[in-house]
């Protein structure tokens, strides 16, 4: 008989848990904030590769 009753408060404390979500749901936290800030190659191509600083540029592939 106590092993009934066990399962009968766990199903009722998780029932009792869904139900207070269902209620009262958590806060909506507002998403995080996207940086706009665009960055820039040293030659001032937006669409070149930045190296980090004291790195080798890198250099393109030669076509056979």
């Amino acid at each position: 008989m106590d092993q009934k009753n066990f399962i009968v408060a766990i199903v009722l404390s998780v029932v009792i848990i869904m139900g207070w979500q269902t209620l009262f749901p958590p806060a909506k936290t507002p998403p995080p904030q996207q940086q706009t800030t665009q960055t820039t190659s040293p030659t001032g191509n937006p669409g070149a590769p930045v190296s980090a600083p004291g790195a080798p540029a890198a250099t393109p592939a030669a076509a056979p």
